[in-house]
């Protein structure tokens, strides 16, 4: 798993990737995210994962 200490860093990593990962799991400042590639629109994103207690009900 890629770790990385800022949000920037990770998405430096994210577009450098010469084919991007569809999905994979990343920690940015030892919270989880998602990097994630939507490859219709090329578009490369990162989203917070929060735990199922952590979410709003």
């Amino acid at each position: 798993m890629a770790t990385f200490s800022t949000r920037e860093e990770a998405e430096a990593w994210l577009r450098e990737q010469p084919e991007p990962p569809r999905q994979v799991a990343i920690l940015i400042d030892g919270k989880p995210y998602l990097a994630a590639y939507h490859h219709r629109i090329q578009l490369r994103t990162l989203y917070p994962l929060t735990a199922p207690e952590a979410a709003p009900s």
